[in-house]
């Protein structure tokens, strides 16, 4: 099914009606009390999706992870993306961020670098476009794709952050030289970077 429960579309990005052109596509909603008043759900909610013998629903024009059915649940979350101008791009990976102007509500953002993020941050990987002050869901677990580094990926490795908004494969070995501490899912069959399809696994 492509609603959760609370008939919310969890595979499309949505903000506030534009007063001036009434009818059109939303526009972004400003960090502030106008989040409560837009949202759809409260963040942080979470829709799982379930398996399904069919294929799963997908974003159009969203690459799509193969194979894509008998891969188990799909776990959603529903967040904000509080940055100005900066959209989240599908297959970045996501983490909490708090703002002191709206406290304790959950936000997305892709500002992860390699130097201090571990899996613990990782509230999960974007599936679609999700442009700055909308609101959307994305991935927490189960078959989705995600932003690996440009080359061939091995398959079947640990996923473990990367460079900022990508996640990369652990290395071979016993823990912990294959990184599996530090996992939020497995790489998918062997592929060319970019979105990659993977099994996620996230706990931020």
């Amino acid at each position: 099914m492509s609603r959760t429960a609370m008939g919310i579309d969890h595979l499309r990005a949505t903000g506030m009606p534009d007063v001036s052109n009434p009818g059109g596509p939303d526009v972004a909603v400003p960090v502030g009390p106008a989040v409560g008043q837009w949202a759809q759900a409260p963040l942080g909610f979470v829709h799982c999706e379930p398996a399904s013998q069919a294929p799963l629903d997908w974003p159009p024009g969203a690459a799509q992870p193969t194979p894509m059915s008998g891969a188990g649940d799909q776990t959603w979350i529903y967040v904000y993306n509080p940055s100005v101008g900066a959209p989240i791009a599908p297959g970045e990976s996501v983490h909490r961020s708090g703002l002191a102007s709206v406290p304790g509500f959950l936000a997305a953002t892709t500002e992860i670098s390699a130097a201090d993020a571990n899996a613990a941050t990782i509230m999960g990987v974007a599936q679609y476009a999700i442009p700055a002050g909308f609101f959307a869901f994305i991935l927490v677990s189960g078959p989705g794709v995600a932003n690996l580094p440009a080359g061939a990926t091995t398959g079947g490795l640990p996923l473990i952050p990367g460079a900022a908004g990508e996640l990369a494969e652990g290395a071979v070995g016993a823990p912990p030289a294959n990184n599996a501490y530090n996992a939020c899912g497995v790489s998918g069959q062997a592929a060319d970077g970019a979105l990659c399809p993977v099994i996620l696994d996230c706990n931020g």
